[in-house]
């Protein structure tokens, strides 16, 4: 089999950076729950690090064919203290994980962000790897999703909290024989005064 190269979207257009540097004092993570076929209740989600280098493993984040060809997980994050005065966005993720694809076959994912307060503020970015190849590649996968030009910004942390933070990740195959496990996910956030 051969080895899936690694793709990426990187948006062209650049937004001004505000601030380069994080606030003094960042917020922490308070509560982080999980939904999603691809890390329900049950399962070994795990995380580690704060909110400005977080890690997400997954255990269960896997989409098949034959069957649904899907599966996402969202986590939700819920944040206290910090510096007053500042707002994040995520700027951008990084999934990796494995996949095996079927002559033909395509694999794409969406991640999307959101924060609670304001629902219908969300930017979704997706990235597809399609097999051009006459027989089955299979291999490491890197998805890079890159927000840097639709920042969504958390609101301005005046009372030590940010709102709950929202991040989807979907992986949706096409055709059969094909597979997507997910690993890891990180996240790089930017940020600004306010």
């Amino acid at each position: 089999m051969g080895f899936i190269t690694n793709f990426a979207v990187l948006a062209t257009a650049l937004v001004p950076t505000l601030v380069l540097a994080a606030p003094p004092s960042i917020p922490t993570i308070s509560k982080l729950t999980f939904s999603g076929p691809g890390c329900t209740q049950g399962s070994n989600l795990k995380w580690s690090g704060n909110l400005d280098e977080l890690t997400v493993r997954y255990s269960e984040f896997a989409a098949r064919n034959p069957g649904d060809g899907t599966s996402n997980c969202q986590i939700h994050i819920q944040t206290t203290g910090g510096t007053a005065g500042w707002q994040y966005a995520l700027k951008s993720t990084e999934l990796k994980g494995s996949a095996s694809l079927d002559a033909g076959a395509t694999l794409t994912v969406f991640t999307s962000v959101y924060f609670s307060e304001d629902a219908s503020n969300t930017a979704t970015v997706s990235s597809s790897l399609a097999n051009t190849e006459k027989k089955t590649i299979g291999g490491d996968v890197r998805v890079f999703s890159d927000f840097s030009s639709k920042p969504i910004w958390s609101a301005c942390n005046s009372d030590g909290g940010t709102g709950l933070f929202h991040v989807n990740t979907r992986g949706a195959l096409t055709d059969a024989k094909s597979t997507f496990n997910a690993n890891t996910q990180t996240w790089e956030l930017k940020w600004r005064r306010c």
